[in-house]
């Protein structure tokens, strides 16, 4: 048998972040009396309170990276290792968490696009506002321009540096035909005389 808790307004909880019991808790059934009155104690815990994503309520994120949910209570201070089980959904998909005391961080499956984010524990559900998950493009526009530039000048730079090895060694080949060339006509006058 599963029995929600009512709701205790502010003014009437009256206890700290530790919790705090009051003497007697009771079941109302039909024709069953016995559990009117049972004695044991029954401890009321401050609700996990998170905060919004974003003072505007959409947090704008990459792919791989996870979602940090901030709060307090998220751990309750109860006895006995007691923990809340937490689902968070990104849109309608829910995400693996891992909790701290101030903290939730949901790694989710490869989504993008904008999707509502909702908690959910026990019987509370609260929406801390929306994701917007952009693509994780490997290069963005100015990186692609900057690159494909810098590549460009690189191959102006190679190209003219080829050009001039080749404009050099032209001229260092005449050159060397011409001196052979006047060495051919030296020894053929020598020859001569």
């Amino acid at each position: 048998m599963v029995c929600l808790a009512p709701s205790v307004s502010d003014s009437e909880r009256g206890f700290s972040d530790t919790g705090s019991g009051p003497d007697e808790i009771g079941f109302y059934m039909d024709n069953v009396h016995a559990l009117m009155v049972v004695n044991e104690t029954f401890s009321y815990y401050p609700d996990p309170v998170f905060e919004l994503l974003s003072p505007t309520g959409v947090l704008e994120l990459k792919p791989t990276s996870p979602l940090i949910l901030k709060g307090r209570n998220l751990i309750p201070a109860a006895p006995g290792n007691s923990r809340l089980n937490y689902t968070v959904f990104i849109g309608e998909t829910p995400c693996v968490l891992t909790l701290s005391e101030t903290q939730l961080l949901c790694e989710w499956p490869n989504l993008t696009g904008q999707h509502k984010v909702t908690v959910r524990v026990g019987g509370f559900e609260y929406s801390p506002g929306t994701l917007q998950i952009y693509s994780d493009s490997l290069l963005t526009l100015p990186a692609i321009i900057g690159i494909g530039g810098g590549g460009g000048l690189l191959l102006l730079v190679i190209i003219a540096v080829l050009i001039a090895y080749k404009r050099k060694s032209r001229d260092a080949d005449r050159t060397l035909k011409r001196l052979q060339l006047q060495m051919d006509n030296l020894e053929s006058r020598v020859a001569l005389e």
